[in-house]
């Protein structure tokens, strides 16, 4: 599911036509599919092929709250998105549901502000609100909480205008 979850985001982000095949949906992926659908993406699920119509990141300068469910994994995946839409001057939040408002997440917030951004939130915990872009070229931040963030920046970045280093100390995985 984690795998399907990043080609989902990725399949909305690219601009086009992407077919997946062959996965389970679950909880997890269908929030994925719901978040992309949120965003403006056209999503065609039938069984278990889901088609994406992806209009690039141009699609997605009116966005301006990310809601994620419950799925720690895609919070993670998507707050460097948001600090990335964040760069256009305008503020994004991300807020869920449920037991991911229980989890903290100090360490993503302490990765946007490694990349330039800020984040306010209360204590680490949802929800976040991401403005300031990504403005750093240069990123180094622990990845002890988890790897997921590195994922997230590791979609986001091809993005960002110029180019940029991912340095992670404490890697989890």
């Amino acid at each position: 599911k984690s795998i399907a979850q990043r080609a989902i985001l990725a399949a909305a982000l690219a601009e086009g036509t992407t077919v997946l095949r062959n996965f389970e949906p679950c909880n997890d992926i269908l929030g994925a599919v719901e978040v992309i659908q949120s965003l403006g993406t056209e999503v065609v699920l039938e069984g278990t092929t889901l088609t994406v119509n992806g209009k690039g990141t141009g699609s997605l300068k009116e966005v301006s709250s990310i809601f994620v469910g419950e799925s720690g994994l895609l919070t993670r995946l998507l707050i460097p998105m948001a600090a990335y839409l964040s760069g256009r001057g305008k503020e994004i939040e991300i807020c869920g549901k449920g037991s991911i408002l229980k989890r903290n997440l100090e360490e993503s917030a302490k990765a946007i502000a490694a990349a330039g951004g800020q984040c306010s939130t209360s204590g680490g915990f949802l929800p976040f609100r991401i403005s300031g872009g990504i403005q750093h070229k240069c990123i180094e931040f622990s990845g002890k909480e988890s790897s997921q963030i590195v994922s997230g920046f590791l979609m986001t970045l091809p993005l960002v205008e110029n180019d940029s280093t991912l340095k992670i100390t404490q890697p989890s995985s």
